[in-house]
């Protein structure tokens, strides 16, 4: 499972260096260090929300899942009968989240080695965090009420930049 996790982290890696190569000519080769080592743009960022949705997000499904069989069956004088329902979705969901929050914890420790395309994708992350930004605060009156959203997402664009 760990190799489909990063393959898939390459892929996005890869395709990111090449979107984001256009908007950054100016990155060489030589600034481009295998040696440094940290978050690597777009991959760690992204398995970290899918890390957060795995453990929070999926158990909190799971239980109002288990909550809606409860209540459904205490409208018909079942809720008894459904009570190893909800119990067996419940365990079975946290035996699930446990198990994606270690697949993707290895892929976050192993994501580091893709730091290399920092260089290359960190720039253009930068330049299109600014450009929102700029554009809903130039334009923000044009395309009110959503101004200050496009504004602000500026900030969640560079979220994904590497470390």
């Amino acid at each position: 499972m760990t190799r489909i996790h990063l393959r898939s982290a390459l892929l996005v890696g890869c395709a990111s260096a090449l979107i984001v190569g256009a908007v950054a000519p100016g990155a060489s080769a030589a600034a481009l260090d295998p040696a440094e080592s940290g978050d690597a743009a777009v991959v760690t960022p992204t398995l970290r929300m899918f890390d957060f949705g795995a453990t929070v997000g999926l158990p909190l499904m799971c239980a109002l899942g288990g909550s809606i069989l409860l209540a459904g069956g205490g409208q018909f004088g079942a809720a008894e009968a459904m009570s190893p329902f909800s119990t067996q979705l419940n365990d079975g969901c946290a035996a699930i989240s446990t198990e994606g929050h270690n697949q993707l914890t290895a892929g976050i420790e192993s994501s580091s080695q893709f730091s290399a395309i920092n260089p290359v994708v960190n720039p253009g992350i930068d330049a299109l965090a600014e450009g929102s930004r700029k554009a809903g605060e130039d334009y923000g009156p044009s395309i009110a009420p959503f101004g200050p959203t496009v504004a602000e997402f500026g900030r969640t664009l560079s979220f994904f930049k590497g470390s």
